[in-house]
């Protein structure tokens, strides 16, 4: 192959001005990160609940009996900056009573990229826990695309459907959010009434749940 054309003082050149391009915008997106990343920052978090409502409906049997629905929403919002963990984070929702199970669930993360205009919405995998009386979602706080793009989670929210035998007038709903302060993904526990824990405990930044009481 003859490589008499080639400028190879050139082509290093160009080489070395690209690396040095590429760490300039890493440390530059670095450095602006660990500014927004503050310990200033604060999540603010809620529960909602919407179409509360009993029917009757036929068992197997063919007998009419009493059902009772209820949608429950837990959200969740970073403010003034993000979070200084970056870790995997557990958000959770449940209601006072046992007899209300799952029947559909939902979720979603907004990721956010510090200091420019764009978002990410990724799907959250949300599993059932004490057959099905407890709900929760693990997410990455932090994820990289590459070396010079981290996106944050802004905010987020799991919804949820759930069904209960009989008419049923009150019930608590609840949910919380567990922000891990080391490497690991916070495990969840569903206590009596609607209350809402995470483990290990002393790994795991938590508060007490939102809780709110729904009437029909």
């Amino acid at each position: 192959m003859d490589n008499s054309c080639i400028d190879y003082k050139s082509a290093g050149a160009k080489l070395l001005l690209v690396f040095i391009s590429t760490v300039l915008a890493f440390i530059l997106i670095s450095t602006f990160s660990i500014e927004t990343v503050s310990a200033k920052a604060k999540k603010t978090h809620k529960v909602t609940y919407s179409n509360f409502y009993s029917k009757k409906e036929k068992n197997k049997k063919g007998q009419w009996v009493w059902k009772t629905y209820i949608t429950t929403k837990y959200s969740f919002t970073w403010k003034d900056g993000y979070p200084l963990c970056r870790y995997r984070d557990t958000i959770a929702a449940t209601t006072s009573s046992k007899k209300f199970n799952v029947v559909s669930k939902k979720g979603y993360v907004t990721y956010c990229f510090p200091g420019i205009d764009k978002t990410k919405k990724k799907k959250l995998s949300v599993k059932t826990k004490n057959s099905g009386t407890g709900v929760y979602a693990s997410f990455d706080v932090r994820y990289l695309n590459d070396p010079t793009t981290q996106w944050w989670s802004k905010k987020g929210y799991i919804t949820i459907t759930w069904k209960a035998d009989g008419k049923i007038n009150q019930v608590g709903v609840s949910g919380n959010y567990g922000h891990a302060k080391v490497d690991l993904t916070p495990g969840v526990s569903f206590g009596g009434g609607a209350s809402i824990g995470f483990t290990p405990v002393k790994k795991v930044d938590f508060g007490a749940e939102k809780y709110r009481l729904a009437e029909q």
